[in-house]
């Protein structure tokens, strides 16, 4: 079964966004950063696109409308079914820039949730990825 998910978002490259080799990497999940994560997650689920386009940088609000902000939660329900979970919360930090993951679990599919923020805490990206499983020979 193939899913298409909601088009990449992220000015930054992936490459600048996650290291192999990040500077620092914390599984704290009540940092300053995986706090604005979570409550950028409950956006996404409140379908606020106004308080989502607010908290992006100039270049992300220029990747990206308001309205498509407001449906991108609802989208990912429809491809992926009913929202369960978000797990294993990480963050990485390199230069400027700090990058929140977290494993979100729905009813279909799980996706890693990416979400990458400025020193001033503005979002520089975002991405959903679904997770690969490998399995067992």
């Amino acid at each position: 079964m193939s899913h298409s998910l909601p088009p990449v978002l992220t000015p930054l490259t992936e490459t600048t966004i996650h290291s192999s080799k990040p500077q620092q990497a914390s599984v704290q999940t009540d940092t300053a950063f995986a706090n604005a994560a979570k409550a950028f997650l409950k956006l996404l689920q409140e379908n606020n696109g106004t308080a989502l386009f607010n908290k992006m940088s100039a270049k992300m609000q220029s990747a990206i409308s308001i309205e498509q902000l407001n449906t991108l939660w609802s989208t990912l329900t429809m491809q992926c079914g009913a929202f369960k979970e978000a797990t294993d919360w990480e963050e990485q930090t390199k230069g400027e820039y700090t990058s929140i993951t977290a494993i979100l679990t729905f009813e279909n599919l799980s996706l890693t949730y990416f979400v990458t923020y400025s020193a001033d805490k503005k979002v520089e990206g975002l991405f959903f990825k679904p997770v690969t499983v490998k399995k067992k020979k």
